[in-house]
């Protein structure tokens, strides 16, 4: 009876699938729904270009640097992906990139920037 028993609940517990559920997606965004978004595998948003280029118009983010990534991570690699940062008064973002994908992805949006005081010019206020 104990081997039956034993058996029965090891069936039921491989045959019942297990979910996650992401407590970090807030489902009452209303941006994720106005521009597009769609959660990847990464901690990011995508959506096609044109999407990702109105969300920014719409907080007035400005690109501040670009840098590539390289392919196997080797400075004379191929280009495969780019990094675009952003900052809007108080806000950063990061927006990646790649040749071959119709859609971008924001990495990253902060807040309260904290800049270097030694990498400021005299007279540049963000």
């Amino acid at each position: 009876m104990q081997k039956f028993l034993l058996t029965f609940l090891i069936t039921l517990f491989l045959s019942i699938s297990a979910t996650a559920e992401n407590h970090l997606q807030n489902d009452k965004v209303p941006e994720a729904e106005t521009f597009g978004f769609y959660w990847s595998q990464m901690p990011t948003v995508c959506a096609p270009r044109a999407e990702v280029t109105r969300w920014l118009m719409k907080h007035d983010f400005v690109p501040v640097s670009v840098s590539f990534g390289k392919e196997d991570g080797k400075k004379d690699g191929r280009v495969v992906y780019a990094i675009t940062m952003y900052i809007s008064e108080n806000q950063m973002a990061a927006v990646a990139e790649t040749q071959t994908s119709a859609d971008v992805c924001v990495l990253f949006r902060t807040y309260d920037i904290q800049v270097n005081p030694n990498l400021v010019k005299p007279g540049l206020t963000l």
